[in-house]
């Protein structure tokens, strides 16, 4: 059995500091001048359309490019969610 070292943190915690680590994200999502590192994981788990776009199909220029650029929503709304 693999015995690691426990954070103190529940793994909700957990993930919710790494849905926004840049070091080790794979997809971005692109507001204003901001960008926002993500996991596409995450993205494809809890939204529909993340997972239409990012799993099987890689005609999207976003999947290609690794970036989601999304024009009708700021920089600051997107950090709400």
């Amino acid at each position: 059995m693999l015995n690691l070292p426990a954070s103190g943190l529940s793994l909700l915690e957990e993930m919710k500091n790494m849905f926004l680590e840049e070091s080790s994200s794979d997809f971005k999502i692109s507001c204003g001048s901001e960008e926002f590192p993500v996991h596409k994981f995450i993205l494809t788990t809890r939204v529909q359309v993340f997972k239409t776009m990012l799993g099987s199909d890689k005609s999207y220029n976003e999947v290609k490019d690794g970036v989601l650029r999304v024009e009708d929503i700021s920089a600051k709304t997107m950090k709400t969610f």
